[in-house]
């Protein structure tokens, strides 16, 4: 979460015929916008080249943060190689166990919010990243996170997830995951003006959005409803 990364990798959630159009900020900030028909494909650990070719150091790695509890950055590190390789479950068992060795670590309590959203633990996400912008307010990316566990709710809390989106805009009126989750929030709830308002600044903010296309379209039949 350092410096201007953005993420925009797509989570698979159906909301309808825009399904998973929503951008989450917690994994691969660096990578390109995609639509949610080409979601990320974790390899599994034996079938991925280049953590198979580090074999040896995976297992020294993952047999240091068992034989030290109490080893931090040994912790942080396992927890940050499963969770490059997708497996979320796994990810957030290392980096409890990081933030209980140090409480206070910001990135840490970060990292725990994107792994529990990830395996779609939502009330668990909600309290890391509200824990983790008790330290850092202004964090525009954990904020439209913490957004994005209200919408995932069954049903969506769409009202509270509109107010984070808001709220992320506040600190960066230019933030394209934010602008198009508030523009689906919007679809969502069927406010055609305020979708429109939405999405002409996702427009304008990144003119190349692949989606932006068929937000278009999604409004102008929610136009005609």
């Amino acid at each position: 979460m350092n410096g201007q990364r953005i993420l925009f990798a797509v989570i698979g959630i159906v909301i309808g015929f825009i399904g998973g159009f929503i951008l989450a900020n917690s994994i691969n900030r660096n990578a390109p916008p995609q639509t949610a028909n080409l979601p990320i494909q974790p390899q599994n650990l034996p079938n991925n080249p280049q953590i198979t070719a580090q074999m040896p150091d995976v297992v020294e790695a993952i047999d240091m943060a068992k034989n030290e509890p109490e080893n931090f950055a040994a912790q942080l590190k396992v927890g940050d190689m499963y969770a490059q390789i997708g497996r979320f479950d796994k990810a957030t068992e290392f980096f409890v166990s990081a933030n209980r060795i140090k409480p206070d670590d910001y990135q840490t309590i970060v990292k725990l919010g994107n792994s529990y959203i990830e395996i779609n633990n939502l009330p668990e996400a909600e309290k890391w990243y509200s824990k983790a912008l008790e330290i850092k307010p202004d964090d525009v990316n954990v904020r439209s996170d913490l957004g994005l566990t209200f919408y995932k709710r069954q049903p969506p809390d769409l009202d509270r997830a509109v107010k984070e989106y808001n709220l992320a805009l506040a600190l960066d009126p230019h933030h394209e995951a934010t602008l198009q989750n508030l523009t689906v929030a919007f679809w969502d709830k069927k406010d055609a003006d305020a979708m429109q308002s939405t999405l002409e600044k996702l427009e304008k903010a990144n003119p190349n959005n692949p989606v932006v296309p068929k937000l278009k379209q999604e409004l102008e039949i929610l136009r005609q409803k």
